[in-house]
């Protein structure tokens, strides 16, 4: 039987007003951290074209900001280092090694990391998920 108060605990709010594991999920997802998180994903995505390169180079740019605004320098550095390679890529700057266009791979390498500190960072998803569920909040 499905009770108001089942219903309830299913979407984040359990009897006890602690937080579910459902709806720190949501609010992980739903965050700074979150969006940061997908913004740098974007950044892996292989491939070259002014329309790739506009949305990582944008995504990249608002990141960065996320990150800066939450006094994140390492975030921020990850996610505007990895601008370079895209701008440098889409301008027609090439480093070819045995016929192999490294830039664009670069860009997505530095793109990885970000996205990997976004996940495992001192202040990223799983750390914001950690502290919901704890009940504290940096």
């Amino acid at each position: 039987m499905c009770t108001t108060e089942s219903v309830a605990s299913a979407f984040g709010i359990a009897p006890n007003n602690t937080p579910t594991a459902l709806s720190c999920l949501g609010n992980t997802v739903f965050s700074k951290v979150g969006a940061q998180t997908l913004l740098d994903g974007l950044g892996v995505i292989p491939g070259e074209g002014n329309a790739l390169a506009a949305v990582q180079l944008t995504a990249g740019i608002v990141s960065g900001g996320i990150a800066a605004s939450n006094q994140d320098a390492t975030g921020a550095g990850l996610s505007l280092g990895g601008l370079i390679p895209t701008a440098a890529s889409n301008s027609g700057v090439r480093l070819v090694v045995k016929g192999f266009s490294v830039i664009p791979l670069l860009g997505n390498a530095v793109s990885l990391v970000a996205t990997a500190n976004d996940v495992f960072g001192e202040n990223g998803a799983v750390s914001t998920f950690k502290n919901c569920i704890n009940g504290t909040h940096p």
